[in-house]
C-alpha cells in the first residue's frame, strides 16, 4: 500500500485534466493478505514507522513483493538510502552534486527518488537483508522455481524522462 503527499484529494493534475497522478510517493509497505480469514496486516518493522500513519512524512518504499518461500519474501525497495546510479553523457550530470550518486531528472520526488533495490525478509518484516548492490532502479523481482530471482533495471536515459514524446528509459 502505497502513500502520497498530502495534496488536493491527494492528486495532481496534468495536461488540462487528461491525467490525474498521486502526489510524490511519501511511504510504501507491505500488506499480507489472509485468504481464510479475509483480513490483512502490514509487515512489521517497517523503516521509520508504519505508512498507516499517513502524516505526509517520508518513510521507507517498499514495493512489488514476491513468495520467497512460507516465511520470506523479495520486495524492491529504497530503504537503502541511495542515490541512482547515472553514469554517461552530460544530461546524467545535470543535477548531479554527488556523482556517480546522482538523478538524471529535475523531478520532486525527494527521497522517492532514490535508488529502489532488491531485499528479502522475513513475513514479520525481520531479517531484512539488501540483495543489491545495484544503485540503479531495480523492480518487479519474480521467484523461479528453482529459487533464483529475476528483476529488471530501469535507466532513464532523458532529461525528465517521462515526458511525452521523449525517450522513457530501458529495461
Amino acid at each position: 500500500v502505497g502513500f502520497s503527499a498530502p495534496g488536493p484529494n491527494g492528486l495532481e493534475i496534468w495536461y488540462g485534466g487528461l491525467k490525474e497522478q498521486l502526489q510524490p510517493l511519501v511511504c510504501s509497505q507491505i500488506y499480507i493478505y489472509n485468504l481464510i480469514t479475509q483480513t490483512s496486516k502490514p509487515v512489521g518493522n517497517h523503516p521509520g514507522g508504519d505508512c498507516i500513519a499517513n502524516d505526509g512524512k517520508t518513510r521507507a518504499i517498499d514495493r512489488q513483493p514476491a513468495w520467497l518461500s512460507e516465511t520470506e519474501l523479495v520486495f524492491v525497495s529504497n530503504r537503502a538510502n541511495k542515490w541512482p546510479n547515472r553514469e554517461g553523457g552530460n544530461q546524467h550530470l545535470q543535477y548531479c552534486f554527488n556523482y556517480p550518486y546522482c538523478v538524471s531528472q529535475a523531478y520532486p520526488y525527494g527521497d522517492a527518488g532514490k535508488a529502489m533495490q532488491l531485499w528479502k525478509m522475513k513475513t514479520d518484516g525481520t531479517g531484512a537483508v539488501n540483495w543489491g548492490p545495484e544503485h540503479l532502479n531495480t523492480l518487479s523481482p519474480e521467484v523461479m522455481t528453482n529459487g533464483d530471482v529475476l528483476f529488471t533495471t530501469l535507466v532513464g536515459h532523458a532529461d525528465k524522462a517521462m515526458n511525452p514524446g521523449q525517450n522513457s528509459g530501458v529495461a
